[in-house]
């Protein structure tokens, strides 16, 4: 139904009417069927607003009781209006954020920072930037992967302890989750003077050579985490380590990479791989057929994640004429 004249607002209220009932809709809906009509919803937007008190989120059209004439109401929910970011918006954005984990992870490895922690999902390069800048500030810093339980996480910071040394924890998360370990964490991260770290325990702690440790000793080093877990949200869930986390993230630079969509996840893989990934396997055409499949199945596919790019990259080599059926078969849901 198309009206090439103006409508009345009161003509425009029995149009939406008929279109939509009494049912709770959108004001976008409501505005995308006046132009879908010819008509332009900004010439009723002001009564709606000002008559209604209606803006954006959800409104419904009801029957009044004292006469036969509808009106409109808002429900109670209210809904922002959602924020749609171009691939290069994404890019920006995800470039702002590994451009600060370069420069605060060097300036970590330097003992600039005391503390840094990093949180964003696996396969997006995380450990790759914090690992290579270890290697050119500190040389041989301590990479800690796997699993680590209090008492060696008390021997690894004492076998740290002086100024200059780096610890990297990667993707430990069973320190985040016991309390023991969060608090020698705390200690080596506190922003006093003096960092001083104690085990107060009958039991005797001995090093790699057989010496004994200390029950205390004052900790000068720098530590890195590297973790999925988003601390930010485990703090607004109030889960029970809620206030370790606080503590932690009080004490140390605490960096978010902020990848959450598949759409943000297909923009960093583009990144890594304009950045020289699989360059030595395959040439530019290659690696955009395999982005391009990424792309079309990311809502099938298992992960979405640097780690299969290079599974990709191997069925690709294994036949270039088939490596899509296989990747269909091993790489995404049945």
């Amino acid at each position: 139904m198309k009206h090439s004249n103006k409508l009345s607002f009161e003509d425009m209220v029995q149009v939406l009417v008929k279109k939509f009932g009494t049912t709770i809709v959108q004001t976008k809906d409501v505005a995308d069927f006046v132009a879908s009509i010819g008509q332009n919803y900004s010439n009723y937007y002001n009564d709606m607003r000002f008559k209604y008190g209606v803006g954006r989120g959800q409104l419904q059209f009801v029957q009044s009781d004292s006469d036969d004439t509808v009106q409109i109401e808002k429900t109670n929910i209210f809904i922002e209006p959602e924020v749609v970011e171009t691939e290069r918006q994404i890019e920006e954005r995800i470039n702002l954020r590994f451009n600060a984990l370069n420069i605060m992870a060097r300036a970590t490895a330097k003992g600039i920072n005391r503390s840094m922690i990093v949180s964003g999902p696996a396969g997006v390069g995380k450990s790759f930037g914090i690992e290579r800048a270890a290697e050119e500030i500190a040389g041989d810093f301590s990479h800690v992967k796997g699993y680590i339980r209090p008492t060696g996480l008390y021997k690894t910071l004492y076998a740290n302890r002086q100024k200059g040394k780096l610890i990297v924890f990667d993707d430990i998360d069973s320190i985040f989750a016991d309390d023991t370990c969060l608090n020698l964490l705390k200690a080596a991260c506190d922003s006093s003077d003096t960092r001083k770290i104690s085990w107060l325990s009958n039991a005797i702690m001995e090093d790699e050579d057989g010496e004994e440790i200390p029950s205390s000793f004052i900790f000068e080093g720098s530590v890195i985490f590297i973790t999925n877990i988003c601390f930010e949200g485990m703090i607004n869930k109030g889960v029970r380590m809620a206030p370790h986390y606080e503590a932690l993230m009080s004490r140390s630079h605490y960096l978010d990479l902020s990848i959450k969509s598949k759409k943000d996840y297909i923009v960093r893989i583009k990144q890594v791989l304009r950045q020289g990934m699989l360059d030595d396997t395959l040439n530019d055409s290659e690696k955009n057929d395999i982005i391009s499949f990424m792309e079309e199945n990311m809502e099938k596919m298992r992960e979405l994640s640097l780690r299969m790019v290079k599974k990709l990259a191997d069925l690709y080599m294994m036949d270039k004429d088939s490596w899509k059926d296989l990747a269909k078969i091993t790489c995404m849901k049945q």
